[in-house]
């Protein structure tokens, strides 16, 4: 029952045929015709789907009338959540909203998610310096740092600057000075960190914490 309310998911089904995929509805009346070569479920009204041989394939969107509502362009499948999709393009990656519209440029190599514990800023990489954006593509933390933590922990992230590790907070402020071999991340109020061959916590205002 489970796996069929999924397939179904908002009213219609991805199915195969001959190689070719399109949409059923709870009929298993054909309402999006076999023609895709890829296809992945609705959500939020629209479904990714893809056409061209597997290495060479592109992807867009649909709507449930089958209407193209964004176009084949991009790399890799995606999916809409909360209003966003994540995706590829020339090897680059970056969002865009559900008109198409680029929220963060596709610039990036590498994209992270907005979800619970980064409250709305997104871990990017460009080239080989990280950092951190809005879901809208402002830059919050300088994408400066030699390494970063793709998520923060306890409303902190550990970057890496000079060959050093720190923390910041989400404005981009240092709150704990980067100054150590090796950080680890926050939990219960205190992280793991290497500072001159020595092994030990601290807590968020750098006190020493072994307890």
């Amino acid at each position: 029952w489970w796996n069929l309310n999924y397939s179904f998911r908002q009213g219609l089904s991805c199915e195969s045929k001959d190689g070719k995929w399109g949409f059923e509805n709870r009929l298993h009346r054909i309402v999006i015709p076999y023609m895709y070569d890829y296809a992945g479920d609705f959500n939020e009204g629209l479904a990714c789907v893809g056409i061209g041989e597997e290495d060479d394939m592109k992807y867009g969107f649909i709507d449930r009338r089958g209407n193209t509502v964004i176009p084949f362009i991009y790399d890799k499948p995606a999916q809409f959540i909360d209003g966003i999709a994540y995706v590829m393009k020339d090897g680059k990656c970056g969002s865009i909203n559900k008109d198409g519209k680029e929220m963060i440029p596709i610039i990036y190599d590498r994209v992270g998610f907005t979800y619970g514990p980064n409250k709305g800023l997104v871990y990017v990489k460009l080239g080989d310096r990280h950092g951190f954006v809005r879901s809208n593509g402002d830059v919050v933390i300088p994408i400066a740092y030699e390494d970063a933590e793709y998520y923060f922990c306890e409303d902190l992230v550990r970057v890496k600057l000079y060959g050093k590790w720190g923390y910041l907070n989400r404005k981009g402020d240092v709150v704990i000075p980067i100054i150590y071999d090796e950080a680890g991340y926050f939990k219960n109020g205190r992280a793991e960190v290497m500072l001159d061959g020595e092994r030990f916590y601290i807590d968020v205002k750098r006190e020493r914490n072994n307890s």
